[in-house]
């Protein structure tokens, strides 16, 4: 039994650690969720255009090479995109001109999306005093070249709002390139 009042406020405080610590664990699940899913999107998009470029005049083709891009391992995201734009470079000469910067938008996409879905975070005790209930502060530790350093992402439900935006653009673009694709 606390019989001290300084005893009795130090549980309070660290109950209450303890449930911001929860809740930013569960935001932090919602958000890697939302992200992960919406690159599901782009992926998915890829596969298609990827498809329908090498095997659309052939049903069986198509189905085995849309085997090989969804229910297996074999190639990479990464792999997805430098095809993609190979593709583009060589054929679509015209969408390469208007949609410049999607290689770089991938690419930076695909590099968040490495880092939601393989890095551990951890939350620093000051964070996690201050959490309001909505902005997370991630430390990511990682190493380079034989140094270990730290990255702080911050994350909202806004910041993952634009991420969505973003997504739904670049599969916008995608769409239109599918369609020329398959002219």
């Amino acid at each position: 039994m606390k019989t001290t009042r300084d005893e009795v406020m130090k549980e309070g405080e660290e109950e209450k650690l303890r449930i911001s610590f929860v809740k930013m664990h569960h935001l932090l699940a919602q958000h890697r969720g939302t992200f992960l899913s919406l690159m599901s999107l782009i992926e998915a998009n890829i596969d298609s255009v990827l498809s329908d470029y090498f095997c659309s005049y052939d049903s069986e083709k198509m189905n085995e090479i849309k085997y090989i891009l969804f229910a297996t391992n074999k190639i990479s995201l990464s792999s997805k995109r430098q095809i993609l734009m190979s593709i583009i470079k060589k054929n679509y000469d015209e969408f390469q001109k208007k949609y410049s910067s999607l290689e770089s938008e991938l690419i930076a996409l695909f590099k968040r999306r490495n880092i939601f879905a393989h890095e551990r975070f951890v939350f620093s005790d000051d964070r996690i005093k201050g959490f309001d209930g909505e902005n997370l502060y991630l430390k990511n530790y990682r190493e380079k070249s034989g140094q270990l350093f730290t990255e702080e992402i911050h994350l909202n439900g806004d910041i993952i709002k634009s991420y969505g935006s973003k997504v739904d653009e670049i599969i916008g673009w995608l769409k239109e390139l599918n369609q020329l694709v398959k002219t």
